[in-house]
């Protein structure tokens, strides 16, 4: 008896399947959010060790350290990651060359920037102490334009676990070499130390630990007006984002006392925490999923836009319910006394933070379409809302003024972005209107029963929250179910039924 026997080529075997959009998102979803928890409890944790190390006017002079180099780095911002990620060539290796190439010699320039500019600025605020901390601080900009176009192309991609490793790392060598300066000097430069070694080995590890193309020094006059036309948008948006982001610092460096500031740098750190994270989701999963949405034979449709911005908004609100009922109770408990009025603080600007997230959510469909001039737009309103909302509030209101009417900037802000997308039929107004609706309910009770009984504080907090998050239930179990659907997405794109 013969035997036929057959045999199968390596080509003939089938391929396995790629991953879909939805998993990827997913997953990228998961190490981001994994991720920027960790460096947040790192941040935190360190940040309450300090507060025991240091005095509260080397927070507020760090505070205004930042507000400069933030400037500086916004006002040269070219949006080279955001290119990268969104063009077509942003896998060619002459493209990344000239991405890597402008980017170094931004780092360059910013730091020689910011010794030409330090002497105005300490004066400004007679600080004679920036004179030194101002240089020293932006030496990491020049460390940081040397990172590798590696960390764009992993978010380009969707492969975010190893970026997120990375920025874990840089994370705990920041909070290390911080804690252990400040342990030996307790000085501010501490807090110096912590920035350039966490901009060291960010940069360290895109070269050395990242696989990908190997970027060097080349100019390609086609891939730079790419990045000009690309980045002349992102560039005014990140001008006039820096002045919005920045004003209420700015304006209170003049208003208050260096000690004060650095009380109010506390309540924002903790403010930003939400912020900061639900950011980082929208940039490095809601953003690429958009632009290949865009690129789908249908398009980017609302439901596909609304089914990637509802996790996003539902946890922003639930994180908000829980600084506005529970601020006060936490800056008590986790801080000293000279740091209380944090806590009344917080409670204020979680607010704002939650407009400030609505708007976040909408940034990364607007950057997709390419109609970066409404971000532009957008943070315009809002800096022209803070020139008055500062200085008026202050006067009427002192700091809680100040509070009041950074939240009201920020509503500015998003009902700009909802008008962008409502030209292309992207926005969820009335969705957004109804979570308002649910944090005032739910915060309010919350906030009326943590001031009406004479419960242990802790207790008391704890009960106050829970009833709190309650109302948020039914919506946080439609989230898990929409996650527990693995094809939410088809290959083109488009909402499987």
């Amino acid at each position: 008896m013969s035997t036929l026997e057959t045999t199968t080529s390596p080509a003939d075997l089938p391929k396995p399947a790629k991953p879909s959009l939805k998993s990827l998102a997913l997953r990228g979803s998961v190490w981001t959010v994994g991720t920027q928890l960790a460096n947040n409890a790192m941040r935190l944790a360190g940040n309450m060790i300090l507060t025991r190390l240091l005095f509260p006017e080397a927070f507020g002079l760090m505070l205004l350290v930042g507000v400069f180099t933030a400037g500086l780095q916004m006002f040269t911002d070219l949006g080279i990651n955001q290119n990268i990620v969104q063009s077509e060539r942003g896998d060619d290796p002459t493209f990344l060359n000239t991405a890597w190439t402008i980017s170094v010699l931004r780092g360059v320039v910013l730091w020689l920037l910011a010794c030409l500019l330090t002497w105005p600025y300490a004066m400004f605020y007679n600080e004679p102490k920036l004179l030194w901390l101002i240089p020293a601080v932006s030496f990491s900009s020049l460390i940081a334009g040397f990172a590798s176009t590696r960390l764009a192309t992993l978010n380009r991609k969707l492969a975010l676990g190893r970026a997120c490793m990375v920025d874990f790392v840089a994370q705990f060598a920041c909070l290390v070499t911080t804690v252990c300066f400040a342990l030996v000097y307790k000085s501010v430069w501490a807090l110096v130390s912590g920035a350039i070694a966490l901009h060291l080995t960010r940069t360290g590890m895109s070269h050395f630990i990242l696989k990908g193309h190997k970027v060097r020094f080349a100019w390609d006059s086609d891939a730079a007006r790419s990045l000009y036309r690309f980045g002349r948008w992102i560039f005014i948006s990140t001008i006039l984002t820096f002045m919005a982001r920045q004003a209420d610092k700015i304006m209170l460096g003049k208003l208050i006392d260096s000690e004060l500031l650095g009380i109010y740098g506390i309540a924002l750190i903790w403010a930003l925490v939400p912020t900061e994270l639900l950011q980082k989701v929208a940039n490095q999963v809601a953003f690429p999923v958009f632009s290949r949405l865009k690129e789908s034979p249908n398009g980017l449709s609302h439901d596909q836009a609304a089914r990637v911005r509802r996790p996003l908004s539902i946890l922003g609100g639930m994180i908000c319910t829980v600084l506005i009922v529970g601020g006060d109770d936490l800056i008590h408990l986790l801080y000293d006394p000279r740091y209380a009025d944090a806590g009344w603080m917080l409670q204020l600007l979680a607010i704002g933070i939650w407009f400030q997230m609505l708007g976040n959510n909408y940034a990364p469909a607007i950057l997709a379409l390419g109609r970066t001039k409404w971000l532009a737009a957008g943070h315009l309103s809002k800096f022209v809302f803070l020139l008055a909302a500062v200085p008026i509030g202050f006067h009427y209101g002192d700091i809680k003024g100040v509070l009041i009417g950074i939240a009201i900037s920020e509503i500015a802000k998003y009902f700009v972005f909802a008008f962008a997308l409502h030209r292309y039929r992207l926005s969820q107004v009335p969705e957004d209107l109804g979570y308002t609706l649910l944090i005032g309910l739910s915060a309010g009770l919350g906030f009326t029963l943590n001031h009406t009984f004479n419960w242990h504080p802790v207790t008391l907090a704890i009960v106050s929250i829970t009833l709190a998050l309650a109302f948020w239930a039914p919506f946080s179990m439609s989230v898990l179910r929409m996650i527990k659907n693995k094809n939410r997405f088809n290959k083109d794109g488009e909402i499987r039924r």
